[in-house]
């Protein structure tokens, strides 16, 4: 069930995914209930990473889904305010990211509000490239999609 490091200990998937479902209404930008809803689904469940404190609370986790048979996205990654600048953010989207390239996924994407500097740093740290911009909806602020390509062309022919 993803990676969870410190004393972060659940008795099972349910108490993981009340944990989860509560940081991410914490911490995870007015995320709406449908959002949270698929992110602590059986199937997101085992895929996501976090890190806790020493008190075996939450201090940052993301989790990444299948998007298409060589498409992954890394969702939610959200770090408490005071767990901040301590590495953790790129820490467990590192783990995501090896994880999902492990299971197959040749493009990895993360979506991040244009103007979220400190996520955009933290994909970059862990080999992102921002390639486009764009908005999920009128009079909301647009966003920037990142990339991490596992086979990246360097010519005619990938190699």
């Amino acid at each position: 069930m993803g990676t969870e490091q410190g004393k972060c200990r659940f008795k099972n998937g349910k108490a993981k995914a009340t944990a989860i479902a509560g940081f991410l209404r914490s911490h995870g930008d007015n995320l709406p209930e449908s959002s949270i809803k698929n992110a602590i689904s059986p199937t997101n469940l085992e895929h996501w990473h976090i890190v806790c404190d020493d008190k075996g609370k939450i201090a940052s986790g993301t989790y990444w889904e299948k998007s298409d048979w060589y498409l992954c996205t890394i969702k939610n990654l959200a770090t408490r305010p005071d767990q901040r600048r301590k590495g953790f953010a790129a820490a467990v989207a590192d783990k995501a990211r090896i994880e999902a390239k492990d299971s197959g996924c040749l493009v990895l994407a993360a979506d991040i509000t244009y103007d979220n500097v400190a996520s955009q740093k933290v994909f970059e740290k862990v080999g992102f490239k921002k390639i486009n911009t764009f908005c999920w909806e009128k009079e909301q602020k647009p966003a920037d999609i990142l990339h991490y390509v596992i086979l990246p062309p360097t010519g005619d022919i990938c190699i």
